[in-house]
């Protein structure tokens, strides 16, 4: 937790997920055959069929980085955690190529959740006492 109460985690994961996003955008782009490639016709086909295998990946992490930084700026713990169960889920949407990056946000983001949940308990609890 940082001195104003942002979980660091959830800004670290918010941060990795926008460049994971614009990483699988860019590649989305590409194999949509926006960006001529110069190839024939039966190959701009082949690309725009491999685009829509990773549609419900790229709208997976999409909806994952979004809940991110909501559970950044409002500093709630299950909306961190709906973001990493996305985070989890979404690999599982297309193939495990990409299980590797989608992993260590989850990680980041279901570290981030307990650091969160605990911090919020302490503070009920000192509030409590008070």
């Amino acid at each position: 937790m940082t001195k104003n109460g942002y979980n660091v985690l959830f800004i670290i994961g918010t941060i990795l997920g926008l460049a994971y996003f614009i990483y699988v955008g860019i590649i989305f782009y590409a194999m949509a055959g926006v960006i001529d490639m110069g190839m024939g016709e039966f190959a701009e086909t082949i690309f725009k069929i491999g685009a829509l295998q990773i549609l419900p990946f790229f709208i997976g992490i999409g909806i994952s980085f979004l809940l991110s930084v909501i559970a950044m700026f409002i500093r709630n713990k299950w909306v961190g955690l709906s973001a990493a169960i996305l985070y989890t889920i979404s690999p599982f949407l297309m193939f495990s190529l990409f299980n590797i990056f989608t992993f260590i946000l989850a990680v980041i983001m279901y570290v981030g959740f307990g650091i969160q949940a605990y911090y919020q308990a302490r503070q009920k609890q000192l509030e409590l006492q008070n």
